[in-house]
């Protein structure tokens, strides 16, 4: 059985040449990165017609715009685009399945989300007290506590509300579908498991599940907890298109710093880089039509729309399409 350190050996070792040497340089590789995504049109448009529908979508469900505040005042994260492009992808992913709309549930979704982008952004870029105040709230007290016994924030921390906020949602699927309850929660503990596990802070851990496909998997199962739907192909194609962009543009950073990264360990089996990075955006493109055909163009178009946001998040591509533009 692999243990962290085992994996961060074999993802280095997959991007160094028999010589000790890189196979290939980082501004190599994402100048390469950067072509590719261009080609396959992934890179970021001018989309402020998307953008004013996203915010529309958030003043639908009445979310307040105070928590997206907080959130920067205490901990200097800047959430407003997690609220808002999940708030969309709430709307859309209901409107694939039903005309009816379930304003807790789509609530309950942009909510979690939120609080998972807090989190990583406490453990990635918090002090040594928020990092530690992250581990603590993903410990299985702390989850008995909100997502069992729906209790009410322990403190006034943005953390704390964003945690009581989405007990309150889990304890509404709790009453209506307890099945899809017991599922959510069984997959929150796997998640905070991942989230130990590739932040380095639990290092033996069974499997090398990406946090993120399970994570986005949760998001979708809160949005539809009450329509019973059990094909979760759609579910599967969204989550492995965003773990992809992530993984393909954090590789270097992943391995940095001693996280896990699934493309990292997949130069391992290949003697060519740029092969396997054509390799991965043609899986990316894979999952972008599986998603139009398994559920609709709209959801297909706002896939590319994160995809292309999400792009961003590595300055070195920021910087190309910068340049470029």
């Amino acid at each position: 059985m692999l243990t962290i350190h085992h994996h961060i050996i074999m993802a280095i070792t997959a991007l160094k040449k028999a010589d000790g040497n890189m196979k290939i340089s980082e501004k190599a590789y994402y100048e390469y990165l950067y072509k590719c995504l261009k080609s396959h049109e992934l890179l970021p448009k001018t989309e402020l017609e998307q953008s004013m529908t996203f915010r529309h979508c958030f003043d639908m469900l009445g979310i307040s715009y105070d928590i997206i505040q907080k959130a920067y005042k205490e901990f200097g994260a800047y959430l407003e685009y997690v609220f808002f492009t999940n708030a969309r992808k709430a709307v859309l992913v209901r409107d694939n399945y039903t005309d009816t709309a379930s304003p807790v549930l789509e609530r309950t979704a942009v909510y979690f989300s939120a609080l998972g982008c807090l989190i990583d952004h406490m453990i990635d870029n918090g002090t040594e007290q928020q990092k530690k105040i992250a581990f603590s709230s993903l410990q299985l007290g702390n989850f008995s506590y909100y997502f069992e016994n729906f209790s009410e924030k322990k403190t006034d921390s943005v953390l704390d509300e964003l945690f009581e906020y989405v007990g309150q949602g889990l304890h509404f699927i709790k009453e209506i579908n307890y099945p899809a309850y017991s599922e959510i929660i069984d997959l929150i503990h796997k998640a905070a498991a991942s989230e130990l596990f590739v932040s380095g802070e639990k290092s033996s851990s069974c499997s090398l599940t990406d946090k993120s496909v399970i994570f986005v998997i949760i998001d979708l199962k809160i949005m539809t907890a009450d329509l019973n739907i059990s094909d979760i192909k759609l579910f599967e194609h969204f989550a492995l298109a965003i773990q992809l962009i992530d993984d393909i543009c954090d590789v270097f950073e992943d391995v940095e710093e001693g996280h896990s990264n699934p493309v990292a360990l997949l130069f391992e089996s290949s003697d060519d880089v740029y092969t396997a990075v054509d390799k991965v955006v043609g899986e990316l493109i894979m999952h972008i039509n599986a998603i139009n055909k398994e559920g609709s163009i709209a959801l297909s178009n706002f896939v590319l729309y994160e995809i292309r946001e999400w792009s961003m998040s590595c300055s070195y591509i920021r910087k190309m399409v910068w340049k470029n533009s």
